[in-house]
């Protein structure tokens, strides 16, 4: 069984983090086919999946039939009970579909100038934006709404900054300390209390399939440039990727702690468990504080 899948409707992007490879991807930039993707949201139904991912490493809103693809998806996964979620940075976001189950912005700063840093995208534009969703009630529209920050060396000092942009809000701000150096081609900032050495099976290589917007089917959602590459679905069904020999090679070096090739120097297989916090946004005022204290994130009104 397939706990997952990224459905990549592009790796068009209009960020350029410093986090994310994407900003240096040399693979061709497109746009999912419509005829596929519909085959394909029909196929997962199929494949025993619970959750269905409709992004890759590129920003959805940028396709221009953004919103009647998240309607077919969802109606249509809705009805096999697999959830729907999508992950955005929310700088181009028109609305929120309805009915979708995990709606996700990551924002990962708490000032200005560091958010503008870290994101390559105006500060301004896009809190505007937020904004704006927040007025008119699109997050209520969302199962679970959050609003995400990666904390690292970078950005460490502004967890109260983040929780004073979106205080009183219709959504969850979930604070993330598990920083993933992109199969080790992006600097490791960790913060000390939270770094691991001890690494585990992949989830992702385990439980999840990484479709790329040109149908091809990749080891996981940190190989910007298919380095290892299952199949091919414009060929090929889902099921019959899920079946590939390199697919099972790879599930069994796992298993045995064989990290090799791209996983060799990655830090994404460690453990995840107390490096994430959820405080809902409605718990918040202007006068909320947040610290560390060792492992801990600690907060008071």
């Amino acid at each position: 069984m397939i706990q997952q899948i990224f459905l990549e409707l592009t790796n068009v992007c209009t960020g350029r983090c410093i986090t994310c490879l994407n900003r240096v991807m040399q693979r061709p930039r497109g746009i999912m086919p419509r005829e596929l993707y519909n085959r394909l949201i029909q196929e997962i139904r199929s494949v025993g999946t619970t959750q269905a991912h409709l992004y890759g490493v590129g920003e959805s809103y940028t396709v221009p039939d953004h919103m009647d693809r998240f309607r077919f998806a969802i109606d249509n996964l809705t009805k096999s009970g697999i959830a729907a979620s999508i992950i955005t940075n929310g700088n181009v976001v028109t609305e929120i579909p309805e009915g979708i189950h995990a709606f996700d912005i990551s924002f990962n700063a708490g000032k200005p100038e560091t958010y503008e840093k870290i994101t390559g995208l105006d500060f301004d534009r896009t809190y505007s934006n937020l904004q704006r969703l927040q007025k008119s009630g699109e997050f209520r529209k969302a199962a679970k709404s959050e609003i995400h920050m990666l904390v690292f060396e970078r950005n460490k000092d502004e967890l109260t900054d983040f929780a004073h942009l979106f205080a009183g809000w219709d959504v969850t701000l979930r604070y993330g300390f598990k920083y993933d150096n992109q199969h080790g081609l992006v600097l490791d900032e960790t913060l000390p209390e939270f770094r691991d050495a001890q690494r585990l099976p992949c989830h992702y290589v385990l439980n999840c399939l990484n479709i790329y917007w040109d149908g091809r089917v990749v080891i996981c959602p940190h190989d910007f440039e298919g380095e290892v590459i299952y199949g091919d679905l414009d060929k090929q069904s889902i099921l019959e990727t899920m079946s590939s020999p390199l697919r099972q090679q790879k599930i069994r070096e796992h298993l045995t702690g064989i990290y090799k090739g791209i996983c060799e120097n990655c830090n994404y297989n460690v453990e995840f468990e107390g490096k994430y916090f959820a405080i809902r946004g409605k718990e918040l005022t202007s006068d909320s504080k947040l610290w560390l204290e060792g492992k801990t994130l600690r907060w008071a009104r």
